[in-house]
């Protein structure tokens, strides 16, 4: 079982993006977290982010990749692992790794264009939409117009 946590911080540097033999793709960054989030000593923790693309493509580690950069404040959601291995020095080293599962920018701090990306294949499986038809444009209830005598509701 997967314990899903959530984390608020600032990229600390680009995602790397790379692709596997088998065509899998991933992508690589680090997340300084906020002061909200800190560890017993008191200090900012640093955090490796990991993206994996599922089996069939590398679209969601791209996607990280081309849109956040160095600097970017993000909300971020997977799980943590702590991965360990040997250094240069033969001395045993360990890191604190989240899985990423979902991550964007953390829309208090900035504003964001959303580009969906087309599906292969056709018809898209069910998140496939329909071209939507033009509306007619729809009269704002809040808009106050004071020549016609009317007040400001609030």
């Amino acid at each position: 079982m997967r314990t899903s946590q959530t984390f608020i911080g600032n990229l600390t540097k680009d995602f790397t993006f790379r692709t596997a033999k088998s065509g899998r793709g991933w992508a690589t960054g680090s997340l300084a977290v906020n002061k909200w989030q800190k560890d017993q000593e008191d200090k900012v923790m640093f955090i490796d982010l990991k993206v994996f693309s599922p089996e069939s493509a590398s679209d969601f580690a791209n996607n990280v990749s081309e849109s956040l950069v160095k600097g970017t404040r993000v909300v971020v959601s997977g799980s943590l692992e702590t991965e360990k291995w040997q250094g240069n020095d033969g001395a045993e080293r360990t890191s604190l790794v989240l899985v990423v599962d979902a991550i964007g920018p953390d829309l208090r701090w900035a504003s964001a264009d959303i580009t969906r990306n087309p599906r292969d294949g056709g018809s898209g499986g069910r998140y496939a939409q329909a071209a939507a038809p033009a509306a007619a444009p729809v009269e704002d209830p809040f808009v106050v117009d004071s020549s016609a005598g009317q007040e400001d509701p609030f």
